[in-house]
């Protein structure tokens, strides 16, 4: 037997019909789980307040609108790094030194605990640490009755127990701290029950713990805006630390722009002073030099000579360095071995100033290597047009190179003349006044000092307008609050959240109970499974038996419900095979009622007058004398296997024309007794003494003795108990059909609710088959 799964494909409006009908409370009960959780998330969450804060950065400058000078405080990435100054550990440190939360105090509840903040509720002062140890103990706050004198605070610390007394507004004087505790009288009953503490905080560590919730957002980069926000569970300490950091961050930025006033200042001041010394003893070698040589008012002519010395040293160490240059660019393209060196070389030359004879050589030069490359991606090396254009080439390199040897050799006449007219000029300079040159050298250093003098004074004046002009305008847009509604957690969006998944969990279920519905509910879903493959030829309601087993539940003169489907059954029968001398009745599985329809079909057969016969042929599990309460020690295995006669083996019932074989002894090899040939014979000697042979037969999903039996009968039935057989049966029914080349099977529908009125009643899959599965509708 194959093991079959059964999933539907397709949309079956009746099955989503039953579906919705017995799970609608997935619907119910997923949402309420999913609220219900969400309820105890909001409920055991510290809410998460937010203040925020938008501030402005403008830098007015009036220095510049009077003077147009630009102040060198007026930076262009002033808003980048005000936000970075924002988000620095050091503005949050002093901001959070301003709040005083060297201590904090916490409520603990049962779940959740809780800081106390704000107000005149809890308080403190004179705070002094003598061991750091301290630092972050937890350190509890009780008193033993409603004196509010009778207070103590209790800490660990190193395995040891503290517990030191202490009254609200003294002093508690403990070997690890001291400090003033202030207190409202409405915290004495969190405190008599152990619920306040307090914990002695690091301000590195707060810095650390405040810094992840800090946001500094800019807002706008035109307008300079920035925002600052702050995350907490309390709401006033979230807008005092949003208002702590603007004013920190107003003061900081001030004292930063002092500061850097003050060194500029500085700085300017000490050059003066040091030029000053220098600018004096310039002048006062000046006056020296004159009141000793009595020279007042020395001719130009020294300086003039000077200048021309100066000039020609300038012109000299200009054509020292070309000449140098292209010398070592002329050794280079003699002892080049690659034309991409020869190029890297040309390129030097051709970047010099002086080499404008040389540029367009080399532009030539460069063009003709240029062509001859295009035309190797075309033609091969031997070709005569590249052949001619390596010509060309080497030939534009020779009159590079000869226009830079001429260029050298040029260069080589105009630094021997300039040499020459140096030493000219030089012998005319020692021909002049030694007190002259001295004069002018001392003149030349006055006036160099003085210069710079100047300078940094005009430097100095303009700064000092600039700096008193320039005013940080930074303000406040929009000032912190106090926000008492949470951010976090959104109650309306968690509790949308959680009814949207419970939906949606909820349909999931019932999709997944629809894709995996597999329960045969009604004559129809045995139609469409079997594709028309079926004869249907009746259909059972439930009844309800007083025993364990199957009993024979139909009357010969009592017209009941039951007993009047029954005779239709038998109808029927006769309209499938009017001739019909054998019946075998089987189903897939055990409890689908394959033994109760076959015991009150023979009956009802009986009560027409038909002579009948009854043989149980489940020879593994027997349960047809049950029904009668008789015993099985003889039966058909006695039989097929030549054990006993056949009148052994036949018992006469109390029902009038009604005769019964039960299974017999069960035997090891039930399925070779049926295929015997005394099998065949059976059949043949009953038809002789009976009018209808019926025979019960194993469930075929669980062994095939079955099948045999069905292709030798006239009427073959197959039985599905409604509420109970599975889709996937149907497919091992499939299987019958194609085996036996049968065009239909004769199918009866078991258990069958009264109400079925609607094709898809409500029922219960999982009623217990033997006492509670049948309705009584006889009595």
């Amino acid at each position: 037997m194959k093991n079959y799964s059964h999933i539907n494909k397709e949309f079956n409006p009746q099955i989503l019909k039953t579906i919705l009908k017995r799970h609608w409370y997935w619907l119910i009960i997923i949402p309420a789980i999913f609220l219900t959780l969400g309820f105890i998330y909001l409920r055991y969450t510290k809410p998460v307040y937010e203040s925020s804060a938008v501030i402005q950065i403008q830098n007015d400058d009036q220095g510049k609108q009077i003077l147009e000078i630009e102040n060198i405080n007026n930076t262009k990435s002033i808003l980048s790094s005000n936000i970075e100054l924002l988000k620095s550990p050091v503005l949050l440190e002093s901001a959070i030194n301003r709040l005083n939360l060297d201590v904090c105090f916490f409520n603990k509840g049962n779940v959740i605990t809780s800081q106390i903040y704000g107000g005149n509720s809890l308080c403190y002062k004179d705070l002094t640490i003598k061991d750091s140890t301290i630092i972050e103990r937890k350190i509890s706050i009780t008193y033993n009755n409603k004196d509010t004198k009778n207070l103590s605070v209790h800490y660990e610390l190193a395995g040891k127990v503290y517990s030191i007394p202490f009254s609200i507004g003294e002093k508690i004087i403990t070997p690890h701290f001291e400090l003033i505790l202030d207190c409202n009288t409405g915290f004495f009953e969190p405190i008599r029950e152990g619920n306040i503490y307090f914990v002695i905080k690091n301000i590195g560590s707060l810095t650390t713990q405040f810094g992840p919730s800090l946001k500094i957002v800019p807002v706008n980069q035109e307008a300079q805006t920035i925002d600052i926000r702050f995350e907490s569970d309390n709401a006033s300490l979230a807008h005092d630390v949003v208002s702590a950091v603007v004013e920190e961050f107003f003061v900081f930025d001030e004292l930063l722009k002092k500061k850097s006033a003050e060194n500029v200042i500085n700085f300017l001041n000490n050059q003066l002073d040091s030029l000053s010394k220098e600018l004096n003893i310039a002048r006062d070698s000046i006056v020296f030099f004159q009141q000793r040589n009595k020279l007042n008012n020395p001719d130009n002519a020294a300086e003039q000579l000077i200048q021309k010395l100066d000039t020609l040293d300038d012109n000299l160490f200009q054509l020292s360095n070309r000449l140098s240059i292209l010398k070592s660019i002329k050794s280079r393209i003699n002892s080049v071995v690659s034309e991409s060196q020869l190029e890297i070389i040309l390129i030097e030359v051709q970047n010099e100033r002086y080499s404008g004879t040389i540029g367009g050589q080399i532009e030539d030069l460069k063009k003709i290597i240029a062509d001859r490359d295009q035309l190797l991606t075309q033609v091969q090396k031997s070709n005569p047009e590249i052949i001619n254009k390596e010509k060309l080439i080497h030939q534009k390199i020779n009159e590079v190179k000869k226009s830079i040897e001429i260029l050298v050799s040029k260069l080589e006449r105009s630094y021997q003349l300039s040499k020459d007219k140096k030493a000219s000029l030089e012998a005319d300079y020692l021909l002049m006044p030694e007190k002259k040159i001295e004069f002018t050298r001392l003149k030349s250093t006055e006036e160099l000092y003085a210069k710079y003098y100047s300078m940094l004074m005009e430097k100095k004046t303009q700064y000092a307008i600039s700096n008193a002009g320039y005013q940080p305008s930074s303000r406040v847009l929009s000032k912190a609050t106090v926000n008492s509604s949470p951010i976090k957690p959104n109650t309306t969006m968690i509790y949308t959240l959680c009814a949207f998944l419970g939906i949606v969990i909820g349909l999931i279920i019932l999709a997944v109970k629809y894709i995996f519905y597999n329960i045969i509910d009604t004559i129809k879903d045995i139609e469409l499974l079997l594709h028309g493959k079926v004869n249907i030829i009746g259909e059972i309601p439930q009844v309800t038996m007083s025993s364990e087993h199957s009993l024979i539940k139909v009357k010969k003169n009592k017209a009941t419900r039951l007993s009047e489907i029954l005779r239709n059954l038998r109808s029927n029968i006769q309209f499938i095979n009017s001739n019909y001398k054998t019946i075998s009745v089987s189903s897939t599985v055990s409890g689908e009622g394959k033994t109760f329809v076959t015991l009150n079909l023979a009956a009802i057969i009986a009560h027409s007058g038909k002579k009948v016969i009854l043989i149980d042929l489940d020879l593994r599990k027997p349960k047809i004398h049950l029904g009668f309460n008789t015993t099985n020690i003889t039966g058909a295995s006695n039989y097929l296997a030549n054990q006993n006669t056949l009148d052994e083996c036949i018992k006469h019932t109390e029902i009038e024309n009604l005769d019964l074989m039960t299974a017999g002894t069960i035997p090891p090899n039930p399925s070779e007794l049926i295929l015997k040939a005394e099998f065949d014979k059976l059949i043949v000697e009953l038809s002789q003494r009976y009018d209808v042979i019926i025979m019960d037969t194993p469930p075929v999903g669980i062994v095939s003795d079955g099948i045999p039996i069905m292709s030798k009968v006239d009427v073959p039935i197959y039985v599905f108990r409604a509420g109970y057989s599975k889709r996937e049966y149907t497919r091992q029914t499939s299987e019958i059909i194609r085996l036996l080349k049968l065009k239909s099977i004769n199918v009866v529908l078991n258990g069958v609710k009264n109400n079925s009125g609607s094709i898809y009643g409500s029922y219960g899959r999982n009623s217990y088959y033997v006492k509670n599965y049948y309705i009584d509708e006889e009595e």
